[in-house]
């Protein structure tokens, strides 16, 4: 039921308070092609990570030529490694969105599927450095958007990151069998979205497999808000874009991202529609 409901609420949001694209990426070969960019993010990419094995693909730094169309994300975890995350991120040190829409569209390889395991491709956005993805502080970045999980053997749920808290429903609680996800072996391809809103906190995300879209759509909190009483209303975002991560377990994981979008919102969402959207 609850499914059925948001979906009709964001029909009914999408028709009143559409947003509008304002940057468009796809990862073509040898280069990415930025089709549109009103945002100044630019067309020159960088690869973040947790940390730097050897077997992890593409290297931290500025994104080299590809050597195919889309971007593929090779990561590999040691058993008694700390949790790996490579991520491609559009640079921007303010990042200038705060109600905002990001999309992306990927082909899902190979990893883990053990019950233990947890790896997942990722739509995100985080605070932290341009390469080591750590804080000024030392921490690490915090990180929230959506997440194609592939866990407890081989089971797909919809995530949000790592930050995001009070997310409803719980991974866990949010599952479709690999199988029911991708009924044909040969077509492996997805889309994620997330919508980010920093005046109250508040973030979703959803999951489409090319074939089916089984997933509820999950809602959560995030440390992104805004301070009411900074006159620069800084979100504290500082890079956003894809990636892929292994959070538990051991192996290698692969996915291939082929476009990414982000679009925004104007002006605030009337109140009828807060309430419908629960904002």
């Amino acid at each position: 039921m609850h499914h059925w409901i948001d979906n009709t609420v964001n029909w009914i949001t999408g028709i009143f308070y559409p947003p509008t694209l304002v940057y468009h990426v796809t990862f073509d070969q040898p280069w990415p092609t930025v089709h549109v960019d009103d945002v100044g993010l630019g067309n020159t990419f960088w690869v973040s990570t947790t940390s730097q094995p050897r077997a992890t693909y593409p290297q931290a730094g500025e994104l080299l030529q590809q050597p195919g169309n889309g971007l593929r994300f090779q990561v590999t975890r040691l058993a008694d490694d700390t949790t790996l995350v490579g991520v491609m991120c559009a640079p921007n040190a303010n990042f200038p969105l705060s109600r905002f829409r990001m999309t992306a569209r990927y082909r899902l390889g190979d990893g883990p599927m053990g019950a233990s395991d947890i790896w997942a491709p990722t739509l995100i956005v985080r605070d932290g450095g341009q390469s080591d993805m750590r804080r000024p502080d030392g921490t690490p970045a915090r990180v929230v958007g959506a997440t194609h999980q592939v866990r407890d053997s081989g089971q797909i749920a919809l995530g949000a990151g790592s930050a995001a808290t009070a997310i409803t429903p719980a991974p866990k609680n949010n599952e479709v069998s690999f199988t029911n996800a991708y009924p044909t072996p040969m077509e492996r391809g997805f889309t994620l979205e997330t919508d980010i809103f920093c005046d109250v906190g508040r973030g979703r995300s959803r999951l489409r497999t090319a074939l089916c879209t089984l997933w509820a759509e999950a809602r959560w909190d995030h440390p992104f808000k805004i301070d009411p009483a900074d006159p620069a209303h800084w979100t504290g975002i500082t890079y956003v874009g894809v990636g892929c991560a292994i959070a538990q377990g051991a192996g290698t994981a692969t996915v291939t991202v082929d476009e990414f979008s982000i679009y925004k919102w104007t002006k605030p969402m009337p109140a009828w529609l807060r309430a419908m959207n629960r904002l």
